[in-house]
Parts: C-alpha cells; sequence; structure tokens
C-alpha cells in the first residue's frame, strides 16, 4: 500500500506516462512513509467515454484514487497528496489534449483502507 489510481478523460493522451508514474512513486518513496518502495503502486487508465459538465468538450480530467492504509494523521495525509498533484501539475506539459482550449480538472481523492487488507507475494 498505497495504491494510486490515476483515470484521464478520453480527450488526454499522455506523452510519457512512465515518467509521471516513477515520479509519484519515488515522491511519495520520499517521505518515509512506507516500508519498501514496491509497496508503491501506481496505474493510469483512460475513460472510454467521459463528459465534464453537461456538454461535450467542456473540460478535460485527471482524476486520482488514493488508496492507503488507515492510521495517518491529517497533516501526513495532506502531504502525500500533494505530493501526487505537484507530480501531475509537473507533467502536465507532457499532456495532448484534443482541444486545447479546454481547462484541465485535476481531482484527488483518498480512501482509507482498513487494516484487514490482504496482500500477498507469490
Amino acid at each position: 500500500m498505497p495504491h494510486i489510481v490515476i483515470e484521464t478523460s478520453q480527450d488526454i493522451q499522455l506523452k510519457q506516462p512512465n515518467v509521471l508514474l516513477q515520479a509519484i512513486n519515488e515522491s511519495l518513496w520520499q517521505t518515509g512513509e512506507f516500508e519498501n518502495a514496491t509497496a508503491i503502486k501506481s496505474h493510469i487508465r483512460q475513460a472510454s467515454h467521459s463528459l465534464v459538465g453537461i456538454t461535450t468538450g467542456e473540460d478535460s480530467f485527471i482524476s486520482v484514487q488514493f488508496y492507503l492504509m488507515s492510521g495517518r494523521n491529517d497533516t501526513t495525509k495532506a502531504d502525500l497528496i500533494s505530493r501526487i498533484f505537484d507530480s501531475i501539475v509537473h507533467h502536465v506539459k507532457h499532456i495532448e489534449r484534443l482541444d486545447t482550449a479546454q481547462k484541465l480538472q485535476i481531482t484527488i481523492n483518498t480512501t482509507e483502507l482498513s487494516h484487514q487488507y490482504v496482500k500477498q507475494s507469490i
């Protein structure tokens, strides 16, 4: 743990997705909050169909689901979220959108998991 799931609207094309994922993982690893680097998992999905607002083409989005084990205080969670956000903003220059007039919305939602979470490496 943690898991970072990044979803983008269908009109966004990341030029260097692995660079973004590595930046996020390294930034989180540098906090010392996680036992080992391989505990940090991230991936990117692109929506086949999405709509922001009520008409097609209003905005693009990057939506992040950040899953982590419970027990961290609000200050620590805010720092982790900020690191993910900063990594994404830094890499926005590596994003191509079909319509460059659109605004880009970036959201991060945190979900704390129970300690009954199961993980096994086989």
